[in-house]
């Protein structure tokens, strides 16, 4: 058998230097294996970077406070908050359930400690802390419990941020026991047979709703509270950071996430 230095086997295309793909495949074997290779679809390795959002199987030292897995806190300290708001169009008052671990709590606002849950706190557009996400993160998900992409701590670079589930009522408890440390939107029963659609507009005027809270309760002007939230899918693998032009806008510098 004469020795070829050449190699044309294409499996050895993204692993070999020496690699020739014009050299037509000797013997029957290699002709089996390159009719293997276009029948396969065609696929492509990559290496995510260290800001990438990760779903439940990830798991390292840095993430354990972040996914709850804290000797701080117990699994069970998280608790179930009403809300309650009056929509126009609907007709009627809706109610919606919070849960919220207690690691969490700062960033909502009380009646008094461990009474009614009166807003979610936004903080005002002059606030500048570049380790901080300003706008509220709420990511709508059903059956993703364990796929969804939610730990967000290596993506938002360790800044502090609000991420908040959207979840349907029958599936509370599974996505509590996966992601103990999140804060949690229970939608109403009726939402149960609903699609992402409906998800999203509850969020939007949920949203609404809040805005005009705090910016009563801050008794500040208008524009001075941040109006703006991230509304994003449980399958965004990576985020970008997105400096603001200060002159442009007349504001000063900004730094959010998309």
């Amino acid at each position: 058998m004469p020795f070829t230095y050449s190699i044309n086997d294409p499996k050895y295309e993204d692993i070999s230097p020496v690699y020739s793909p014009d050299l037509p495949p000797t013997g029957a074997a290699s002709s089996k294996q390159q009719e293997d290779v276009y029948l396969r679809r065609r696929t492509t390795r990559i290496k995510l970077s260290k800001y990438a959002a990760y779903n439940t199987y990830h798991h390292c030292e840095q993430c354990h406070q972040y996914m709850g897995f804290s000797p701080r806190y117990q699994l069970y300290e998280s608790t179930l908050h009403a809300f309650t708001f009056s929509h126009l169009l609907l007709g009627q008052e809706i109610q919606l359930y919070f849960i919220i671990p207690k690691s969490k709590e700062h960033h909502f606002s009380f009646s008094q400690p461990g009474g009614q849950l009166e807003s979610m706190r936004l903080p005002l557009t002059s606030d500048w802390n570049p380790n901080c996400i300003k706008s509220p993160i709420f990511t709508p998900t059903s059956g993703r419990h364990e796929h969804g992409l939610f730990n967000l701590y290596h993506a938002m670079d360790g800044a502090t941020h609000l991420h908040i589930l959207v979840i349907k009522e029958y599936e509370m408890a599974v996505y509590k026991k996966y992601w103990p440390n999140h804060i949690m939107l229970v939608l109403p029963t009726v939402f149960n047979g609903a699609g992402i659609g409906a998800a999203h507009f509850l969020i939007k005027e949920l949203s609404y709703h809040n805005l005009e809270l705090e910016r009563s309760r801050q008794g500040s002007r208008p524009q001075d509270v941040w109006p703006f939230i991230i509304l994003t899918d449980d399958s965004c693998v990576m985020w970008n950071s997105v400096n603001v032009d200060s002159k442009r806008y007349g504001s000063p510098q900004m730094k959010t996430w998309v």
